[in-house]
């Protein structure tokens, strides 16, 4: 009896059998040509009417996905740029009484320099005060809110920072 497996050398990059008798050639391009249950790949086929009314369905799985995905780039987008300001702030003020603590500022001369950072970010009065000036140290607080709308409600971002200089 003959057998129905080709006869042939194992290919070693592809790992798949390569026909050595001529009978076996197109049984073996099938194979070449197929995944591993024997099922023909269909990836260059272009119109198939196997499901003609589920032509461009998604599942909802997909949707709730892409509308999840929606959510987030909208509220990163709306809450990116107040936690930018607040973190350019805090950075700000800080260093602010780093080296007024160093220089030994005056206190005049703090308080013009926490109003150019109100201006310059649009902060409410009181929002930056200045809490206590002793030599070699400087303690400044930072106060304040924003209001993010978010279309169905608005968050309200608190900023609530506390920034201490030290002298060497």
């Amino acid at each position: 009896m003959r057998s129905l497996e080709p006869q042939g050398a194992e290919d070693s990059k592809f790992g798949e059998r390569i026909a050595v008798r001529t009978g076996h050639v197109v049984s073996a391009l099938l194979r070449a040509y197929s995944d591993n249950d024997g099922r023909q790949i269909m990836s260059n086929v272009t119109g198939s009417n196997a499901r003609p009314r589920e032509r461009g369905a998604i599942s909802i799985k997909v949707l709730l996905g892409l509308v999840l995905v929606g959510f987030a780039a909208f509220v990163v987008i709306k809450v990116a740029p107040v936690y930018i300001d607040e973190r350019q702030v805090t950075y700000k003020v800080d260093d602010l009484a780093n080296k007024s603590a160093i220089r030994n500022s005056k206190e005049d001369d703090i308080k013009k320099a926490i109003e150019v950072i109100k201006r310059e970010y649009n902060l409410p009065e009181n929002s930056i005060n200045l809490v206590s000036r002793e030599v070699g140290r400087v303690q400044i607080s930072i106060s304040y809110q924003r209001d993010i709308d978010l279309l169905v409600t608005t968050y309200q971002w608190k900023v609530n920072h506390t920034a201490a200089g030290k002298d060497l």
